[in-house]
């Protein structure tokens, strides 16, 4: 599934709200002494394709419910590195 997502099939299913949220993390790893430790982060998306143009920050918007925006505040259509669309409306990430 997660080679899927990373060819951006993800584009040809929009009702998948998990698969598409998945999109905007990405994990990391690293070692601290003896253990392998893992940070959950954001991705950064682009405002054209291949990693090109303004680079937007997401962050989460705590309310009723979590919604993830983007600064600065943008309307369009963003793009992450594997050149998946996140349409954005009013900096909010439609999901």
């Amino acid at each position: 599934m997660i080679a899927d997502i990373e060819k951006s099939s993800i584009n040809n299913n929009p009702d998948d709200r998990y698969a598409k949220l998945y999109l905007v993390h990405h994990m990391h790893h690293f070692k601290d002494g003896t253990d392998i430790k893992h940070e959950l982060h954001h991705c950064q998306l682009y405002s054209q394709k291949n990693m090109n143009g303004e680079i937007f920050e997401i962050q989460h918007k705590i309310g009723e419910d979590i919604d993830h925006i983007v600064a600065p505040i943008f309307d369009g259509v963003l793009y992450d590195h594997a050149n998946n669309e996140f349409t954005v409306k009013n900096g909010k990430i439609l999901i």
